[in-house]
């Protein structure tokens, strides 16, 4: 017997993107720092990032009768406010519905034994932190990110979704409109990525620097495991209320106190401390110190286009940079795009 959907009367797509942008500044005059995806034409993602991560979705699109719906629905703006943290993703979505749906997706963290065979992958093959995020990488390294089950990028079963629609098990347009609208994010920020996963970009680089010791196809067996329908599961309605953005995760840095000095030993380390050092000529900055003095001068703050446009380096060498100086703690992020000194 044939199955029979309620279907909703019909939205031109003016009239849906139109209802988006009105649900969008409505819930913005509440939450300032929402995070839409807005795209510029029908491509969701143009970078190497992007398009590798919706790749890995459509891997599944059999077990996925609403990808349709959800590229539809990335497309015309309905991705109200989507965040990336730690292994979460979280996001506000308008729907058909006035009151648009909440949205959280866990992704599990990459095991370490497959980062590890990434590490040894990437021995001698990447360049730099820059073509790392620039997606400037060689073949056998985009087969190695990709390969599933072992790659950077997660299965269906590493996947956790819900989603406070009505729409019942498994995953609905709302989610997948999110998970394309993560593949649009990662355009504009691939270490976005790495967040998710859980791992540093860095000890890549790291290893790179290092001799090869074996391709990449004889670091990690291929492995190509089935997706099995409805791996991905549901959890519990989403309880909290207000918007998505999640609280990003603080370690706390215990300060032990030195043990007291006797007198002479303190004035001898003061005497020190006041001999002129001897002056080593210093060459010229690092794109890393060219981007830290600027943040550090700026009082309001300085956002990646007026970086860019000041030193004259590339986007990909810019993020590269702040990556590392928010890394090391030299400055901080006040808005999305905005840093400051730290």
């Amino acid at each position: 017997m044939a199955s029979w959907h309620r279907v909703g009367p019909y939205e031109s797509v003016a009239l849906r993107e139109a209802k988006a942008e009105s649900a969008r500044k409505k819930l913005q005059k509440k939450y300032p720092n929402i995070r839409p995806v807005i795209l510029k034409g029908r491509v969701i993602a143009h970078g190497w990032w992007g398009q590798a991560w919706c790749q890995n979705l459509e891997r599944y699109a059999d077990f996925m009768p609403h990808i349709e719906q959800g590229r539809s629905y990335v497309r015309y703006g309905a991705v109200l406010d989507l965040q990336i943290a730690r292994g979460l993703i979280t996001a506000v979505v308008q729907g058909s519905r006035e009151r648009p749906y909440k949205i959280q997706i866990h992704v599990d963290r990459m095991a370490p034994a497959d980062w590890r065979l990434l590490r040894q992958g990437c021995r001698g093959r990447l360049d730099s932190l820059e073509s790392l995020l620039a997606g400037e990488l060689p073949k056998p390294l985009t087969d190695l990110f990709q390969r599933q089950g072992q790659g950077l990028f997660p299965l269906a079963d590493e996947i956790h979704f819900e989603c406070t629609c009505p729409e019942g098990e498994g995953l609905c347009k709302h989610l997948l409109a999110v998970l394309y609208g993560v593949g649009a994010r990662l355009d504009e920020s691939p270490e976005l990525l790495f967040l998710l996963r859980q791992v540093d970009p860095l000890e890549l680089v790291q290893s790179a620097a290092d001799a090869p010791e074996q391709a990449p196809g004889e670091a990690v067996a291929e492995t190509a495991p089935a997706f099995r329908a409805g791996a991905a599961r549901r959890r519990r309605p989403v309880k909290a209320a207000g918007t998505s953005e999640a609280a990003p995760l603080r370690r706390r840095r215990i300060v032990v106190p030195p043990a007291p000095q006797p007198a002479a030993a303190v004035e001898a380390t003061q005497a020190k401390k006041r001999r002129p050092a001897a002056e080593t000529p210093k060459g010229p900055p690092s794109p890393t110190e060219k981007v830290v003095a600027l943040i550090q001068r700026s009082a309001q703050g300085i956002d990646t286009a007026t970086l860019q446009r000041r030193t004259g380096l590339s986007v990909a060498v810019i993020r590269a940079a702040v990556y590392t100086a928010l890394r090391k703690g030299l400055i901080r992020r006040v808005g999305w795009g905005l840093y400051k000194g730290a």
